[in-house]
């Protein structure tokens, strides 16, 4: 795999001498790369037989905690899981240069259970089992799926998805009825203006953005989406 990057390296965290890099350009490029996760302040770097992190023009290696399968990270922590399905963070901010591992968190009488996916958001940390149980850690969740496939952490929010394109989401829930759209807007789909609407038409919104209804006192109750219309359902 190999990475390419520009922006923002104030903190070396692109293993780059410029403190910003004005083009693309391709960084960790001596690694036989795995899996990169890049924050504000730090990137951590997966290999085949070890984990470096760079931060505040350092590089950190992690070679003693066995084969490392996958890792998690927000602006603060890094989380990741070996081979094993032992679990251990790094504290960016308190404690750079200092590993935990994390104390089992199963509980199982299961001797084959093993947590298997990790993800770490700003707010919350979510691990997975093999056998389907989901933790915010260290905490137990009451769900239950043996099919979840890929897991994904926002701010305050968990999304997960399985094998037949279910999504299950849950987190602090406090967006108070605002509605975003994103993708394609061909035909107007996403309530940004259709073809022909030069002053507001947007072809692809890659990110989130709030619609705007005229009526702002009511909140969307439910949304369905079709291949290109969208209709919602707003409250009294």
């Amino acid at each position: 795999m190999r990475v390419f990057c520009n922006g923002f390296n104030l903190y070396g965290q692109l293993d780059q001498r410029e403190l910003v890099l004005e083009k693309f350009t391709e960084v960790f490029a001596d690694n036989p790369i795995r899996d990169v996760c890049i924050n504000h302040s730090f990137s951590a770097l997966r290999t085949n037989n070890y984990l470096s992190i760079y931060f505040k023009n350092k590089e950190k290696c992690i070679n003693n905690c066995g084969k490392i399968v996958q890792a998690s990270s927000n602006d603060d922590r890094l989380l990741f899981l070996n081979d094993l399905g032992k679990l251990f963070k790094v504290e960016l901010i308190t404690n750079f240069d200092l590993v935990h591992e994390i104390p089992n968190i199963l509980n199982s009488e299961d001797p084959e259970e093993q947590i298997i996916n990790v993800c770490c958001g700003s707010k919350l940390s979510v691990a997975y089992s093999n056998k389907g149980r989901l933790f915010s850690i260290p905490h137990k969740l009451i769900f239950e799926n043996v099919d979840i496939i890929d897991i994904k952490c926002g701010r305050e929010h968990c999304l997960l998805l399985d094998t037949f394109g279910n999504v299950f989401t849950f987190g602090r829930g406090s967006k108070d009825g605002d509605l975003y759209t994103w993708g394609w807007n061909g035909n107007g789909q996403l309530g940004m203006g259709k073809q022909g609407d030069e002053e507001n038409y947007v072809s692809v919104m890659a990110t989130p953005l709030a619609v705007d209804f005229s009526d702002s006192q009511r909140n969307a109750m439910k949304v369905a989406c079709g291949n290109r219309h969208t209709i919602v359902l707003l409250g009294e």
